[in-house]
């Protein structure tokens, strides 16, 4: 399962990851814009250690 959010980063990234895996997927992806260096934070703290989930940023932020 897999979602792409161009709007930027959701503060709930954790969240949505979970709702991935919930929906049946066994690996969820995400993808957001990245905007700021503490949006991959947000990304990074969303990601569950279990190797579950992957995250993308996407924007100059996402270059870092």
């Amino acid at each position: 399962m897999s979602r792409h959010d161009f709007s930027g980063t959701p503060a709930n990234a954790a969240d949505v990851l979970a709702g991935l895996r919930a929906a049946g997927g066994e690996i969820a992806k995400l993808a957001v814009t990245t905007e700021r260096p503490s949006d991959l934070l947000t990304l990074l703290r969303a990601v569950p250690r279990d190797g579950s989930s992957i995250v993308i940023g996407m924007g100059g932020a996402g270059m870092a």
